[in-house]
């Protein structure tokens, strides 16, 4: 079987999309006798939006290429097919997945969030998925905002990077990682943005009190815009001048940093799952209810814009802390294999 996998890009600036691709390819090779697998970027969907591509000859020729593939994987962009990140996102993801869906052989939506969406943006989704097969979705909102736009198959799995190997935890010094995201520069809600930098002073205060250092990790970086998170570093030498930088261009040269650290506070979602995977607890900082796909099963979490009081920080650190990763890996695992099952079940009509 020949696959094409949509917006999961092994070398892409996020180490989230790299985990996506890493994540669908061991799903795929474990899972089906898949014998091409076949990932289509961020940047090379875009050209399908390009004016200039869409020439007789060139829509001819995409045509006939697809013709040797039986399925195409939509992982969406950075897994999420919503309204939340802007129309010009949403409407993208719509019309990339309009054309595959009238020009190939069949197409799913791998596992991702799902809106909820109102008004107009409600029937271009419904839309959207008109060519759709089957939707995949990471929890249970997700399933209820689907119901709404959508009649075919569907089914909870959780995110599809939960098919990598786990680190098992070890031992850790008294350090702690932290990732702020790049995007909170670009919400234009500065009052958010102050409470949010109050929330890591108060961290580096009970931090400090209990003797642990601390560093932060960007896990997006090399975009050019907004979506960057080394648009944080500015404050971060100026605020927390002895702490370290670590900007990895590969996922796995983030797990093996995380393993080096007691805990983690994440503000994106990946990162969240990359600690995780690597046996650090992280504590989740959220600005979407994609978190809850994973943090439902483990811990109530915070959202940016509420400030995190220094109380706040004491207690979530000792709750975090001592979570039983074990238990939320078998959760998960239980989960893939529910969406194997589903997978296998659906590719026999193909």
């Amino acid at each position: 079987m020949n696959v094409i996998v949509l917006w999961a890009d092994s070398k892409s600036p996020n180490l989230g999309c790299q985990m996506l691709a890493e994540g669908i390819e061991t799903f795929l090779r474990i899972h089906t006798n898949v014998s091409d697998i076949q990932f289509i970027s961020h940047d090379e969907l875009k050209e399908f939006l390009c004016m200039r591509i869409f020439s007789l000859r060139r829509l001819h020729q995409i045509r006939k290429d697809l013709k040797r593939f039986d399925l195409v994987i939509d992982m969406g962009d950075g897994d999420s097919f919503t309204i939340d990140y802007g129309k010009k996102r949403f409407l993208k993801l719509c019309a990339i997945r309009v054309f595959f869906s009238l020009n190939a052989k069949k197409i799913i939506l791998g596992p991702q969030t799902i809106g909820s969406f109102s008004g107009i943006n409600r029937i271009v989704a419904r839309i959207s998925l008109y060519g759709v097969s089957a939707v995949a979705v990471r929890d249970s909102e997700s399933l209820k905002a689907l119901s709404r736009i959508y009649g075919g198959t569907s089914i909870i799995a959780t995110d599809i990077s939960w098919c990598m190997k786990k680190e098992i935890a070890q031992r850790k010094s008294k350090k702690c990682l932290i990732n702020l995201n790049g995007l909170y520069f670009s919400l234009q809600e500065p009052e958010k943005l102050k409470i949010f930098q109050k929330t890591l002073q108060n961290l580096a205060l009970v931090l400090a009190k209990r003797k642990y250092t601390f560093d932060f990790m960007h896990h997006v970086t090399g975009n050019v815009g907004i979506d960057n998170d080394q648009l944080w570093e500015t404050h971060i030498i100026s605020e927390f001048p002895t702490s370290r930088i670590f900007n990895p261009s590969k996922f796995q040269d983030a797990r093996r940093i995380l393993k080096d650290y007691e805990f983690s506070v994440g503000t994106r979602y990946h990162f969240c799952l990359n600690s995780l995977q690597a046996g650090t607890p992280c504590i989740p900082i959220s600005y979407g209810k994609k978190f809850d796909s994973v943090y439902q099963n483990l811990a109530n979490r915070k959202d940016f814009g509420e400030e995190i009081l220094i109380e706040d920080w004491e207690v979530m650190i000792d709750r975090f802390c001592n979570l039983d990763l074990k238990e939320n890996d078998q959760i998960q695992s239980n989960l893939i294999e529910e969406f194997a099952k589903f997978y296998k079940g659906f590719i026999v009509s193909i």
